[in-house]
């Protein structure tokens, strides 16, 4: 549920500012903002949102830090979304458009506007935050990198091109607004094969088509077609003379001939591929070019720990009824040294999650900045723990419950619009 105001704002800051929610007098000003920082993809994005053309945001969803000019110098916002975990719903919050103009910057004013953020997210539910953007910025305001944005690798018109001329010529186009039922439902189709997928609204769809020029803004919506049929769709995504190729949905064949069409794109240096690991897309680009296979990926904050784990508990039930623990009866306390989360298993059932208090020495002890990849299944358990040696498990069948509880999973995070 929504909290209708925040009765800490507006907030009084140094040199005049004064950090609020934003309303209608600063829309021209934060549109501006964005266009200025983040480009014209995100001025258009956040009028698209402003004006309410997706549920989960709206214009008061924007904090603003305002000048005595009535300026607005640093913003950010809150979009919810829902998250699919495996079988599980739940909605999540998505701070997004954050901006400070360089003269205000280094005074922490986006720490004020998260600070924010996270009490809106503590009313309304929203255990788990997820952003991306600016590599290491967010992990100082407590996010890690929790979910994959798997690379495949890049393809070079030279060395590539040539090799992809026996892929059909199918017909590849950018999309119309038409072609709206069609891509929602090659995203869903391709979405379902994955463990963690984010419902995207129907409303984005048509809008990408209406607004997204590669020329214009760097990002374009295509699709393939064979036969006059639907078959595969990507956003490419236009910086200098990269491109990049991403959420791909539908059939090989039909991505094949949109990668084929993007390599020949006017002056082009590479053509990145960005989709899940492991799938028929990921191993074919692997299998012509076993190059560099860049890293991306987004971030994730656990807000309210013992809530995230009340909100995912039909999923941990699901999990341990398909395992060798299944019928699970005892209480398990992990600990993550600064805090600690105490679960009771009856029968396999979830029955109780409470909050512990910090301890040094607990029975399972798990780093605090490993919840995040623990609960998105960023790696296996036995790989964190390789990794990070106040990992402690000592005893086997704590070990046993963690990798069921906890298995690396595959994730198909596309944002919003």
């Amino acid at each position: 549920m929504k909290a209708e105001n925040n009765s800490e704002l507006p907030l009084d800051l140094p040199h005049g500012l004064t950090l609020r929610q934003a309303d209608q007098g600063d829309a021209e000003s934060l549109l501006a903002l964005n266009g200025e920082l983040l480009g014209e993809d995100s001025r258009i994005e956040v009028k698209f949102l402003v004006e309410g053309g997706i549920p989960g945001a709206r214009l008061e969803d924007f904090l603003v830090v305002v000048a005595p000019s009535g300026r607005v110098v640093s913003s950010l916002c809150l979009i919810e979304q829902e998250l699919r975990v495996g079988r599980t719903h739940l909605r999540l919050g998505n701070p997004e458009f954050v901006s400070t103009l360089p003269e205000y910057r280094g005074a922490g004013l986006i720490r004020q506007q998260f600070a924010v953020l996270e009490k809106w997210q503590k009313e309304r539910g929203l255990a788990i935050s997820v952003i991306m953007g600016i590599p290491y910025f967010y992990r100082l305001f407590g996010y890690e990198y929790a979910l994959e944005d798997f690379r495949a690798g890049y393809l070079y018109p030279a060395s590539h091109l040539e090799k992809l001329a026996a892929i059909p010529d199918l017909e590849v186009r950018k999309t119309v607004e038409s072609d709206a039922p069609a891509l929602a439902k090659m995203y869903a189709g391709t979405a379902a094969r994955a463990d963690i997928a984010l419902t995207l609204p129907g409303e984005g769809w048509a809008w990408a088509a209406r607004n997204r020029e590669l020329q214009a803004n760097k990002l374009e919506d295509w699709i393939a077609l064979d036969s006059g049929q639907p078959v595969a769709y990507a956003r490419l995504h236009l910086r200098d003379n990269i491109l990049t190729a991403y959420r791909f949905t539908g059939e090989l064949a039909g991505q094949q001939a949109i990668i084929k069409k993007a390599l020949a794109w006017p002056g082009l240096e590479k053509l990145g591929i960005g989709t899940v690991r492991d799938n028929p897309l990921s191993r074919w680009v692997a299998a012509i070019e076993p190059g560099r296979r860049p890293s991306y990926g987004n971030y994730v904050r656990i807000v309210d720990p013992p809530l995230a784990f009340r909100q995912l508990g039909p999923e941990f039930e699901r999990r341990l009824a398909e395992s060798n623990l299944a019928g699970l009866s005892r209480e398990v306390e992990l600990g993550f040294y600064r805090f600690g989360v105490g679960l009771t298993f009856e029968d396999g059932k979830l029955l109780k999650v409470e909050a512990k208090p910090a301890n040094q020495d607990p029975r399972i002890g798990i780093p605090p900045d490993l919840l995040p990849k623990i609960l998105m299944g960023f790696r296996s358990v036995e790989e964190l723990a390789r990794l990070y040696p106040d990992f402690e498990v000592p005893k086997d069948e704590d070990w046993e419950l963690l990798q069921v509880l906890f298995p690396p999973l595959i994730n198909m995070m596309n944002f919003f619009i």
